[in-house]
């Protein structure tokens, strides 16, 4: 039951998002997949609390952290959430925009306030002990090639197409490892990650890496509860202003300077977690649309614990 009203969750946001794509509006395609997943929330049987929200760093309309969902009644979840992950590649048509949504009861999520940016090193469960975010990249490479028996120049690492990572991008090169850059959307590739080959359904990957939005490692994090894999984070501010919001922070000055595991950023396995596709991308199958039959057609990941992954495609009336 949660499983399913959390899929109608991400499902509203994802259609709530279609009329957008490829408009070249990121910040209306993100307002609106914020306003429909209130809307749906208000109908959930559960009270949700939001600890992990995206989209203040981009100045972007989001749900806040604080913020209260739902009836006043049923049972409290802590919530971290995106409504639209990958703004700018939904404004574009271009592949990987989701809607993602993770549950999970009271105090499980790591809150990160106003921490932006984190370090992350993401990959199967068989490269648990050679994900190193202090090791050199090429020892870092032949490492994790040897615990999956591959040869480093086999290994496909998803790396954020940004100026920050032009050294880390030449040094893995370097190390012979394919680099496949991507412009945004990094939870993505994160699942694929985790999930290893044998979850790949196209172009395998083998890790991700690099330093990308904190509130996706959370919610990187809550799918490696349930799904398995290995990551190594480290919260990583890009400005001296966000460097002191972290350190004045009595729940993250501790962690500062230091690597974290999944289960420091979600205290539990009883997360239940939906993904729903709004553009075509390398996990999931964005929104179509039926003129003819003025319907619409979603697809969802759902993950929860003691089960293995799902994708559910659902046809909704395009008026509802």
């Amino acid at each position: 039951m949660l499983a399913t009203r959390a899929r109608h969750l991400t499902e509203a946001a994802a259609r709530a998002c279609r009329p957008w794509v490829g408009r070249g509006d990121k910040d209306a395609a993100d307002a609106a997949a914020v306003a429909a997943l209130r809307r749906a929330f208000a109908k959930a049987p559960f009270r949700g609390h939001v600890v992990i929200g995206e989209g203040e760093k981009d100045d972007a309309p989001y749900l806040a952290p604080g913020e209260r969902l739902g009836p006043e009644r049923g049972a409290a979840m802590e919530v971290a959430v995106d409504p639209l992950e990958g703004t700018q590649l939904a404004a574009n048509d271009a592949p990987g925009a989701l809607s993602v949504l993770a549950l999970a009861p009271p105090d499980s999520f790591l809150p990160l306030g106003r921490a932006f940016y984190m370090e992350k090193l993401i990959g199967p469960p068989a490269a648990a002990e050679a994900l190193s975010l202090d090791a050199a990249p090429r020892a870092v490479v032949g490492a994790v090639a040897d615990a999956l028996r591959l040869r480093p120049q086999d290994l496909r690492i998803a790396v954020q197409q940004r100026p920050r990572h032009e050294a880390l991008v030449r040094a893995l090169r370097r190390s012979g490892a394919q680099v496949r850059l991507f412009a945004d959307g990094d939870l993505s590739f994160a699942l694929l990650a985790l999930r290893g080959r044998a979850a790949a359904r196209d172009a395998p990957i083998d890790l991700l890496w690099g330093t990308g939005g904190a509130p996706e490692g959370v919610l990187a994090a809550a799918a490696q509860r349930v799904v398995g894999g290995a990551m190594r984070v480290r919260l990583a501010p890009q400005s001296a202003a966000e460097r002191r919001r972290i350190a004045q922070a009595p729940n993250l000055r501790d962690v500062l300077g230091r690597t974290l595991g999944p289960t420091d950023l979600v205290r539990t396995k009883a997360v239940t977690m939906t993904l729903t596709g709004v553009t075509n991308g390398p996990v999931l199958r964005g929104v179509r649309h039926d003129p003819d039959r003025a319907i619409h057609t979603t697809e969802t990941m759902v993950l929860r614990a003691g089960s293995d992954p799902q994708h559910v495609t659902t046809r909704h009336e395009a008026s509802a």
